[in-house]
């Protein structure tokens, strides 16, 4: 097969542990070297039940068996995939394709080998459920993992820390250990990412970035001054789509890349035309530019237009993407932007400040702990317009991983 290994994705390959982990930034190769594996083991072996599985089912589609397909097809590999049942074949051979949201449906299977992709994202629980389940002795038993790291959760106990034994083997790889990047990529991460952040996405390190804070780069004495709005500049509105609250922040973007947040909005009970009217009677001949969620296209929350829709009606000009980024870029482009201090936020914005504070992950996860209804919305919407602005939109650089 033509396929030439970077270093860290032979020894991946090559791993003679039970378990082995590629732990590594972005764009370094992850899911690339986890189809490797799954070719290799189909060809080199054709025996036993495997299974390939991502944190959720979205990613398991777009990102982890979107890299493998493209492989099997470039290398003339005969496959089919069965989507309604999660049933991939390749050379005969069955693999169970699914996420790991519902883990429990893992107990009844019997598995020699496995593939989880991104799997930072995923609960230790399942994890040991997925160990329990190498019993199929027609192949060796064996289990891949690969992912960015993700602080000091179970991963690293298990890989670094005190939970290691000599099952487990974890394999390091930075961003830049992929020599068929742009030549800019790099730059442009560093651009974008915070210090602490860069460490962890492009140099695949274990980093405790905070505690359990989703914008830990956020500083009242940094922060947070007087802000005015200058009716000189266009307005731009980061909006969440709501009722309860409705929300938007209002700010103006400095020509020299700095968000000034100037006020917020945040009603109880409301609606898109609602606030759309208040932004015109606040603002009459202002151009007027809202970044809002990217489901506007097709929400409708207070008529039969979209939210979106509805907006535009008023003259209003929309920008947002097809679909929302993923929350971890966001969050990263609102640290980051916090970090060099390029977002300054008026002591009115109340809601904001509490969002930026308190917005927290659920335990050690990496998700969005949203048990207080009253938070994260004004968030959401500040994320939304930092990412048109200044985010790194993913698939929009080439990540070529072999010749």
């Amino acid at each position: 097969m033509n396929i030439k290994l970077l270093e860290h994705q032979f020894d991946f390959l090559n791993s003679q542990k039970k378990i082995c982990l590629l732990a590594g930034g972005i764009g370094s190769g992850k899911s690339y070297a986890g189809s490797y594996y799954i070719i290799n083991k189909v060809i080199e072996d054709g025996k036993g039940k495997g299974f390939i599985g991502a944190n959720t089912y979205k990613q398991l589609t777009n990102s982890t068996l979107a890299c493998l397909f493209k492989e099997l097809e470039r290398l003339k590999i005969p496959f089919y995939y069965k989507e309604n049942k999660g049933h991939l074949v390749v050379g005969g051979n069955k693999i169970i394709c699914q996420s790991m949201e519902n883990y429990e449906m893992l107990r009844g299977m019997e598995l020699s080998y496995f593939w989880i992709d991104e799997v930072r994202d995923m609960k230790e629980e399942a994890f040991k459920i997925l160990l329990g389940r190498l019993r199929d002795s027609r192949s060796k038993l064996e289990g891949r993992l690969t992912t960015s790291p993700c602080g000091y959760n179970w991963l690293y106990d298990y890989f670094v820390g005190d939970k290691k034994t000599k099952d487990f083997e974890l394999i390091r790889a930075r961003t830049y250990d992929n020599p068929y990047l742009p030549d800019d990529y790099i730059d442009l991460l560093r651009e974008t990412y915070d210090s602490l952040m860069f460490q962890q996405e492009v140099e695949g390190e274990f980093i405790n970035i905070s505690t359990n804070r989703v914008y830990y780069a956020f500083s009242r004495d940094k922060n947070v001054q007087i802000v005015n709005d200058n009716p000189t500049l266009p307005l731009w509105v980061g909006m969440d789509f709501n009722i309860n609250p409705m929300t938007a922040c209002l700010c103006n973007i400095m020509p020299d890349n700095t968000i000034k947040i100037f006020d917020e909005i945040y009603m109880m009970t409301s609606n898109t035309n609602e606030i759309a009217q208040i932004l015109k009677r606040r603002f009459p001949n202002r151009i007027i530019n809202i970044c809002p969620d990217a489901t506007g296209s097709a929400r409708k929350t207070s008529s039969e237009h979209s939210d979106h829709q509805i907006l535009r009606s008023y003259g209003f000009n929309v920008h947002t993407r097809k679909i929302n980024p993923y929350h971890i870029d966001r969050i990263n482009t609102v640290n980051n932007l916090l970090d060099k201090n390029k977002i300054l936020i008026d002591n009115r914005c109340r809601h904001l400040i509490k969002d930026l504070e308190q917005v927290a992950y659920k335990g050690g996860a990496n998700i969005i702990d949203k048990s207080n209804l009253d938070l994260t919305h004004l968030s959401d919407g500040l994320g939304y317009l930092c990412f048109w602005h200044f985010g790194v939109k993913r698939g929009e650089v080439r990540l070529s991983h072999y010749i």
